[in-house]
């Protein structure tokens, strides 16, 4: 900005003289854009004011024919204003034809009383037109250099990251230096100009928290995809700010602020594209006339974009491109560096300039606060200082000035609709169809998602996603409530003895562990009530973190262990009957909850979604803090190296083996032929480039074959009301016919390449 003063006495009379004091205050933004408006702040300030005379203002070009020229408001706008009495407002000036040179070729002469007082030199600027997608683009590369968690490998890159990373040193260290700030004068969407003080301990405490061991701003912002969701939509309004020429000025700003994506290839970083504004038509006085603007007026110049590293919590920003990197390699005209302080309220340090040594900086300071009515008056409020900064100092040069916006959120009839519906909770499939939307639904209570499902839901689909929802916050609820912090891991090898006292897979586990300990190692239990009872009798400080489990397994969900002493190897039946029976209580939630992880480290027994959540049922019980349990879907292979009396490992490892599985009904002895399981085979496995026939002769190097014998049952019960119920007939065939119409027991079976008529079945059909 360029502010001209000029002070004059004027003399009027001629038997006798009156004198007046006149203060002229003209501020401007330097070269004149071509074809496009700029803002010139005037002043007009007499002493006495008695309203009877006038100051004018005329544009004058040095060459009328050639060089630069300037209007008025518009290409076609005047040269010359008029003002009468004292005046503060902002005027639009338009260049409309370009400068010869670099010299300034249009004069702003300010007139009083027919006399010229002051020629202000002005130059028309060819201004370069500017890509704003091109310069999104250019934001968001630089920002995910400077949103990384270590300074980059890459040389190029190293100079941005340190020069965001300078900017949280600069906020700490600010912190320490800040004075008391006097209010902003806010200038409010209603027409006034609201004075709203600064929370300084709130400020000093997140400025300070970056890379600090409380982590404060950081902490809250981990995972929050949402961190910029607030502030989403099209936002017009007053944007004020004080210089020390004039005290204070204002124009009309856009805003328009984008979803928030993550990036493509690094899905932890979350991008929100945003363009902005001043008004380029003349100024209308005050925020009223600002939001009455329409979308056709908008002036959306000015790229900006808003990252967030949802893994570390670190927010930046930046504003604007460079029409050349600077020495850094830095694009931006001002970089940010962001604090989350809660939802709908960012803080923000922006870098407004640097000097040439990088020793003095001018930054500004500045909340943004989505405030207001979502409906009615959806308000996003901008408060914050500017100073200048010395850093080999450490301290504050010169005043701090502040500044302040209140924008109004522009919303069509059906934005509004939408906004209304999703305050009353009425469910739109309008809402399902944003992120926007979405990511609020995913945060709700569940108390929120019942009231949303307890009005009329006209649409299947919402009602199907509404109760989906409701599962998902239950359980996120339970989570949120587990505790947090350290927690201790623990390893079960089990096995029978004595047969499995040198069976390789245990040896080779438990080298394994030895090597890679995942908490203490339990290698003399061989039921699964045994590792229950061991779980139940220690007490950690907290709940069990990882329990490892590893036990042979097998796709079907068996397990080769009894539930208790003296019983058979675990089947899915087998366990349910101990639970119904009392015989397997589960463990308190003082002991598993939900952030425990049981891992039950045996083949294949992934493949069985039922045992996985029959087993977290067993250890967890039926309330929301049952452990999560995972297990391979394929088999389960360790190898070990020892030396002497295996006493030394020199070698151990833990790897998957993949498997393909075909299957036929009786001993096995009664093997089908090869190219019947060849058959199958290709059946089962679609896509797998493999040579089934060399396999099973066992021609394919690294592929080998395994027969094993295991009893299968299978149960389907199918219940209906007594006042409805289905025909489904009395002799076997009937009701393998419509065990085959209404379910899909026959799918589930052929997976394991089984057909229906292998077996003799026993169906049951229980009508109640």
């Amino acid at each position: 900005m360029t502010c001209t003063t000029i002070g004059k006495e004027i003399v009027r009379g001629t038997i006798c003289r009156d004198r007046w004091n006149i203060t002229v205050l003209v501020n401007h933004s330097g070269p004149v854009p071509l074809n496009r408006l700029s803002h010139l702040w005037l002043s007009i300030d007499w002493n006495p004011d008695t309203g009877n005379r006038a100051v004018e203002l005329v544009l004058r070009s040095q060459t009328p024919s050639s060089g630069g020229q300037v209007r008025f408001n518009g290409p076609d706008g005047p040269d010359r204003r008029t003002f009468t009495g004292d005046s503060q407002l902002l005027l639009a000036l338009y260049g409309t034809r370009a400068s010869g040179g670099t010299a300034p070729d249009v004069f702003l002469d300010v007139v009083v009383d027919e006399e010229i007082r002051q020629s202000i030199g002005l130059r028309v600027e060819t201004q370069p037109q500017t890509d704003v997608e091109a310069g999104l683009d250019q934001l968001q590369a630089e920002l995910a250099i400077a949103a990384q968690p270590t300074r980059p490998t890459d040389p190029a890159q190293q100079p941005v990251w340190d020069r965001y990373a300078r900017l949280f040193t600069d906020a700490r260290a600010l912190a320490d230096a800040l004075p008391a700030i006097p209010p902003a004068d806010i200038p409010a969407v209603g027409g006034t100009v609201t004075a709203r003080p600064f929370d300084m301990e709130e400020i000093k405490n997140h400025l300070r928290s970056h890379g600090q061991p409380d982590r404060l701003a950081e902490t809250k912002a981990v995972g929050r995809t949402d961190a910029f969701d607030p502030f989403r939509g099209h936002w017009r309004g007053d944007w004020r700010q004080k210089f020390s020429c004039p005290p204070a000025f204002s124009v009309c700003q856009d805003h328009q602020w984008g979803d928030t994506v993550a990036l493509a290839g690094q899905p932890h970083l979350y991008v929100q594209r945003v363009r902005l504004g001043d008004d380029s038509r003349p100024y209308r006085e005050g925020a009223a006339a600002c939001t009455a603007l329409t979308e056709a007026e908008r002036d959306l110049t000015v790229p900006a974009v808003n990252l967030i590293n949802i893994q570390t919590g670190v927010i930046v920003g930046a504003v604007g491109v460079r029409d050349t990197p600077d020495s850094a390699g830095v694009v931006a005209k001002r970089p940010h560096v962001g604090f989350y302080v809660g939802h709908g309220r960012l803080l923000w340090v922006a870098e407004e300039s640097l000097s040439a040594d990088g020793n003095d900086v001018t930054y500004s300071v500045f909340y943004e606060i989505r405030e207001g009515d979502p409906v009615d008056r959806p308000l996003y409020t901008i408060q914050g200082f500017e100073l200048r900064w010395q850093r080999d100092r450490n301290s504050i040069q010169g005043d701090i000035t502040t500044k302040a916006g209140q924008y109004l959120k522009i919303m069509t009839a059906e934005e509004r609709e939408l906004e209304r519906q999703f305050r009353d909770r009425a469910l739109q499939p309008g809402h399902l169809e944003q992120l926007y939307y979405r990511r609020q639904l995913e945060r709700l209570t569940p108390e929120d998602v019942t009231a949303f499902l307890n009005n009329p839901v006209t649409s299947a689909a919402v009602q199907a996603y509404l109760e989906r929802l409701l599962e998902f916050v239950t359980q996120q609820k339970a989570l949120a409530e587990a505790p947090t912090g350290p927690r201790t891991a623990i390893t079960f090898i089990l096995g029978e003895e004595p047969e499995d006292a040198a069976n390789q897979f245990y040896n080779s586990a438990r080298g394994f562990f030895t090597v890679n300990p995942a908490g203490p190692l339990i290698a003399n239990l061989h039921t699964l009530v045994e590792v229950r009872d061991y779980l139940s009798n220690q007490a950690p400080t907290s709940p069990w973190g990882e329990i490892n489990i590893v036990v042979h397994a097998n796709e079907e969900g068996g397990m080769s262990i009894p539930v208790a002493a003296g019983g058979e190897n675990i089947t899915r039946q087998l366990l349910q009957q101990a639970i119904a029976a009392g015989n397997f209580a589960p463990l308190t939630d003082a002991r598993v909850d939900v952030r425990t992880t049981l891992r039950i480290r045996g083949c294949a027994l992934g493949q069985s979604q039922a045992m996985l959540t029959l087993l977290s049922t067993a250890f967890g019980g039926t309330d929301l803090q049952h452990p999560v349990v995972r297990a391979p879907r394929h088999l389960q292979a360790y190898s070990s190296r020892w030396t002497g009396t295996q006493t030394n490992i020199t070698e151990v490892e833990e790897f998957p083996v993949e498997f393909w599985l075909a299957g036929w009904p009786g001993a096995v002895g009664q093997q089908p032929t090869r190219a019947t399981l060849v058959q199958q085979f290709t059946l089962n496995n679609p896509g797998v480039a493999l040579d089934w026939d060399a396999a099973l002769r066992g021609r394919v190097a690294g592929v080998t074959q395994e027969t094993r014998s295991r009893t299968f049952t299978y149960t389907f019960a199918f219940t209906y009301p007594t006042s409805n119920p289905p025909t489904i007939g009395t002799t076997q065939a009937q009701r393998l016919a419509w065990l085959r119409a209404n379910s899909s027991f026959e799918t589930d079976i052929q997976q394991f390449g089984h057909t229906v008529d292998d077996y003799a079945w026993q169906i049951a059909v229980n009508i109640q």
